[in-house]
């Protein structure tokens, strides 16, 4: 048996679950060895992920012009954190294969200990009508430290009711 096949079924004995037990893993385009290795033990590709890329020196991007009583501002760790947390969770309640995960750990990864987190890279949607929670928001930040000219859009999240009205 292979290491995959054994971790594997290691991770179903110790997390037992009504349902089937199921791995994903990630293999990059073009690595053909790891292909070869997953697919050897019954892995099939079932998701594609793309990496998008756009040069902005020279483009002129306009003045962003949001919905009647919507607005943006930058991200306020003491008063945010927790209505950020709600928004993801409820924006990607029904994405493919998503978990929810507890505020706590949430807040460990996304916030406390995400490298190169800045509240300032982090913007929200806010609605006049209910200014205590987050409608939407785009989590980036530097994709290099020390190089402001790249940046990586780690997480965009959009509340469904505001989904299609041009928010994100």
């Amino acid at each position: 048996r292979s290491a995959i096949r054994i971790r594997a079924l290691a991770l179903s004995a110790m997390h037992p679950a009504p349902e089937p037990p199921y791995v994903l893993t990630t293999a990059y385009r073009g690595d053909s060895a790891t292909d070869a290795a997953l697919q050897a033990e019954g892995y099939r590709p079932i998701r594609l992920w793309q990496r998008m890329e756009i040069d902005l020196p020279g483009v002129e991007l306009p003045t962003p012009r949001w919905p009647q009583g919507l607005s943006v501002r930058t991200f306020d760790p003491e008063r945010d954190t927790y209505a950020l947390w709600e928004m993801m969770d409820a924006a990607f309640s029904d994405h493919w294969s998503q978990v929810p995960i507890a505020f706590e750990r949430w807040r460990f990864h996304a916030v406390d200990h995400e490298p190169n987190f800045d509240p300032g890279l982090c913007f929200l949607v806010i609605d006049a009508a209910h200014p205590e929670q987050v409608a939407a928001a785009a989590m980036t930040r530097l994709e290099r430290p020390g190089d402001p000219a790249a940046g990586h859009v780690r997480e965009l999240g959009v509340r469904r009711e505001y989904r299609g009205r041009g928010v994100g």
